[in-house]
């Protein structure tokens, strides 16, 4: 299996790999998107609403994408969704 080190702009080899995920898939009703001038990284944050009447929110993910590792995500969100089109 092949994992990119988007913080270090190399691909890595794990010939037997495996990957622990954690944490369950579960729906965002929220995103933020936020970007840091310095360093040129994207703040990711999803999160949920948990009580409308009285307007909280739960950001129960945030995710610093070093800028390669965002450029990645942007060109394969721009790449599915052109495709998607055809």
């Amino acid at each position: 299996m092949k994992v990119e080190d988007a913080t270090h702009g190399q691909e890595i080899d794990f010939p037997d790999g495996n990957i622990d995920r954690l944490v369950p898939v579960s729906t965002a009703e929220l995103m933020g998107v936020s970007y840091q001038k310095n360093d040129r990284s994207i703040i990711l944050e999803f999160g949920y609403i948990k009580n409308p009447d009285k307007e909280e929110v739960i950001i129960d993910t945030r995710k610093k994408l070093p800028h390669p590792m965002a450029v990645d995500l942007y060109r394969k969100l721009k790449e599915y969704f052109e495709n998607e089109k055809k």
